[in-house]
């Protein structure tokens, strides 16, 4: 649902714009904070593809719309969230 994303320099920090207007099945808007709160649940309970975080050192919603990953070590994390298997 991100419409684009930044890579630091050094790689150590990922963000994600989120899409204006997204909206679950019971018409709540899709936020930063969800995001957020999602991708700790799913670390926090091994579920899914949680693996795929394990360089993710924290996860900040900066605004509604942004998202922050802080990675340790850098790594291609925009190229892994849109791949298939990882998405």
């Amino acid at each position: 649902m991100a419409e684009k994303w930044d890579v630091s320099a050094d790689g150590m920090t990922c963000t994600f714009h989120l899409q204006q207007g997204v909206k679950f099945h019971d018409r709540a808007d899709l936020t930063a904070d969800m995001v957020k709160k999602s991708i700790e649940w799913t670390a926090k309970t091994a579920g899914g593809a949680s693996f795929n975080r394990a360089p993710v050192a924290g996860v900040a919603a900066s605004d509604a719309a942004t998202f922050v990953f802080a990675l340790s070590p850098p790594q291609p994390l925009d190229r892994i969230a849109a791949s298939g298997f990882a998405a």
